[in-house]
């Protein structure tokens, strides 16, 4: 299965990467463990197309879920230099149970001090979320740290809903699917990638 990726070109070519994955991880059903991340991607660069950007973003569907991150890798390294022109990558994941927060020890310092500022600015109160035990999730955006790219996770995980990473009837449940919390994460989403579109030139990366 390839990896799917659309690119809003900006007036840099460095670029900022946003990425989910498409298929199903661990055998689950994948509501929370895939689609409520990735359906979100086209809604963010319809939000993003409306104004002219300084870099360029790419928001990408990887292929494979793996905790190696190998789909996030082959594409990093199928271009020569390639990484050398990332200068942020976002990765979204169990997105839609609560309200969005970032995964704290896999995320940079700045990118996250940006996201928490951004989320304020459209009225959302969030933070970061130690995920103790769970180092098995997969995440693309370990190839991304290998390459000393920064990085931020982005979910909704808590110690309320942490079923969802073992239960494939929790991850098929769409009850379970908070709608307001889920749309404040599209505008919570969409007003940090603005930020980080301005943050991050301000900081000459």
């Amino acid at each position: 299965t390839p990896n799917v990726v659309c690119t809003l070109p900006g007036r840099r070519d460095k670029t900022i990467v946003v990425a989910s994955h498409h298929v199903l991880a661990r055998g689950g059903r994948g509501l929370f463990d895939a689609w409520t991340s990735v359906m979100l991607l086209p809604a963010l660069y319809a939000s993003l197309a409306q104004a002219e950007r300084e870099y360029t973003f790419q928001f990408i569907g990887f292929a494979s879920s793996i905790s190696k991150g190998d789909a996030s890798l082959a594409w990093l390294e199928s271009e020569e230099g390639r990484h050398r022109n990332v200068a942020a990558m976002l990765w979204l994941d169990f997105l839609g149970l609560r309200d969005v927060t970032a995964w704290t020890e896999r995320s940079d310092p700045n990118l996250f001090q940006d996201f928490v500022s951004a989320a304020a600015a459209v009225g959302v109160e969030t933070g970061g979320m130690r995920l103790v035990g769970a180092g098995s999730i997969h995440d693309q955006s370990r190839a991304f740290r290998w390459y000393e790219i920064p990085t931020i996770y982005l979910h909704s995980l808590d110690r309320s809903n942490r079923r969802v990473l073992e239960d494939r009837r929790y991850d098929a449940d769409l009850s379970r699917l908070d709608l307001d919390a889920y749309y404040r994460t599209y505008r919570v989403l969409a007003a940090y990638l603005a930020y980080l579109d301005e943050s991050l030139a301000a900081r000459g990366f």
